[in-house]
């Protein structure tokens, strides 16, 4: 997601319901859904927007996408969502006097318009308009929503009032990143000569390039938002004035956990575009959840080999009880260990049922509490010399964390295959090849302690002679 500068809620306001009420091509109208970190939007009808798309050809479907932002606008209806794929769009100029459209203010359509974050930059002119002041008077009603994107702003052809923010809106934008590009005579953060305007601004972040007039009227809201100059009017919850870059931001201190609600992990918010309850570029944590993993899931029949319990969206654990499960027609257990045993220890373990075992590990500090994921324990393993499928597995699992809450996670397997050996395989890959018969031949006449992992004395009788190489070629023959 990439940014950009300011210039915001008219653009928006008129993007968000100000435009003309084109029916829609199609009838049907089953529900979809968009989800932004752990948030599910469901929408009448989502309509996509996309560099790719056509404005004459496409539908607004994912497949056949517009290509302009006020096409799509013009062809939503009350309920839907125009999703905004990446790209820079430059906006058309349309003279939209809601008061007139719409006969009652506030009224319009209820959209939601939301992007992929600051890769989806929305551009304006105000030179482009036919009035003096280059904004767009659009109606954005209550529950209309703006979310994840980057506004530039570009002055009108007025010197005055020609850069103003907000008009007529109402609402909810989110996670805007909006920069006003100069020159500038006069801007103003909103304007409009209607008391009741009241939109509310959630986790923005406003860059102008010279001081802002200030609020002129309205009752704005700011919520977790920043800016690189102060203007006056409205409530400002958590509202800094600091001049940072998006790439600061991200990591500056003085914004991370500092806002009020929550971000998507549950924790207090940050301020600015990567916090909030549509964060741009969120991690969402995985799912809690104990599994096994193994650098390779065939296995060759009477060797051993190891896996490893893993612990999966740890966050602060301590603790952990682990019952796991085999198919002991494929595997015999041979041990259970710590994968860092200066950090975690078995402290009891049960493994006198064949094909489970169950192992109760702690942290050994305060500096071994395990977060994300990790590996606990190397469990090793012996395949038995046959073909064959069967399970590793985590059978019921509990995990604590360093204050004692316990949490059940999600407790999963891994299939592994057993090849069987068959002498004449000479370096065990499982197949019988001209490679098996090359090492034979070198190893010709040798002793077993020149063999290393290999196994070229297909009769077992202590050498490698003439029948063993002669079998090799007929098990190459044979299974070609």
């Amino acid at each position: 997601m990439k940014i950009r500068k300011l210039g915001f809620c008219f653009i928006l306001s008129l993007l968000i319901v100000g435009f003309g009420f084109a029916s829609k091509q199609t009838d049907v109208h089953a529900t979809e859904s968009i989800k932004i970190n752990n948030t599910v939007l469901n929408f009448n009808n989502i309509i996509y927007v996309d560099m790719n798309g056509n404005d004459e050809t496409g539908d607004g479907s994912i497949e056949n996408p517009f290509r302009s932002v006020d096409v799509a606008i013009n062809k939503a209806e009350h309920g839907d969502c125009v999703f905004i794929k990446a790209g820079k769009y430059r906006l058309k100029s349309m003279e939209i006097n809601v008061y007139h459209e719409a006969g009652i203010y506030g009224q319009g359509k209820n959209l939601y318009i939301i992007g992929e974050g600051r890769e989806t930059i929305l551009e304006y002119h105000g030179k482009d308009s036919k009035r003096r002041d280059g904004a767009l008077f659009g109606s954005m009603n209550d529950e209309s929503k703006v979310i994840n994107l980057s506004l530039d702003f570009y002055p009108g052809k007025s010197a005055n009032y020609s850069n103003a923010i907000f008009t007529a809106c109402r609402g909810e934008f989110h996670n805007i990143y909006i920069e006003m590009k100069g020159p500038i005579t006069a801007s103003y953060v909103y304007y409009n000569n209607a008391p009741q305007d009241k939109p509310s601004i959630y986790n923005s972040v406003f860059k102008f390039s010279k001081a802002p007039s200030n609020d002129y009227t309205g009752n704005p809201h700011y919520i977790n938002s920043i800016s690189n100059y102060s203007f006056d009017h409205g409530k400002k919850t958590s509202t800094l004035i600091k001049d940072l870059t998006l790439d600061e931001l991200k990591n500056d201190e003085s914004t991370i956990n500092k806002g009020v609600g929550l971000n998507p992990d549950g924790k207090q918010a940050h301020i600015g575009v990567y916090g909030g309850e549509f964060a741009w570029d969120w991690e969402i944590p995985e799912d809690l959840s104990l599994d096994i993993e193994a650098l390779s899931y065939e296995i060759l029949g009477g060797t051993e080999f190891e896996t490893y319990v893993v612990i999966k969206g740890a966050n602060n654990i301590y603790a952990e009880d682990i019952n796991i499960t085999y198919d002991t027609n494929l595997f015999e257990f041979i041990s259970a260990e710590p994968v860092d045993s200066s950090a975690l220890k078995i402290y009891h373990q049960e493994t006198s049922t064949l094909g489970q075992g169950r192992y109760i590990v702690a942290s050994k500090g305060v500096e071994n509490g395990i977060d994300g994921n990790a590996q606990i324990l190397k469990l090793t393993f012996k395949a038995k010399n046959i073909n064959g499928q069967g399970d590793i597995g985590i059978a019921s699992g509990l995990v604590a964390d360093g204050d004692g809450n316990e949490t059940i996670p999600s407790c999963l397997s891994k299939v592994f295959t057993v090849i069987r050996y068959v002498n004449g395989d000479v370096n065990k890959d499982g197949k019988f090849t001209l490679g098996d018969l090359a090492i034979a031949g070198r190893l010709f006449e040798s002793t077993s302690d020149t063999w290393g992992d290999y196994e070229p004395d297909v009769d077992e009788n202590g050498s490698v002679e003439d029948i063993d190489l002669a079998t090799i070629v007929q098990l190459i023959l044979d299974n070609e």
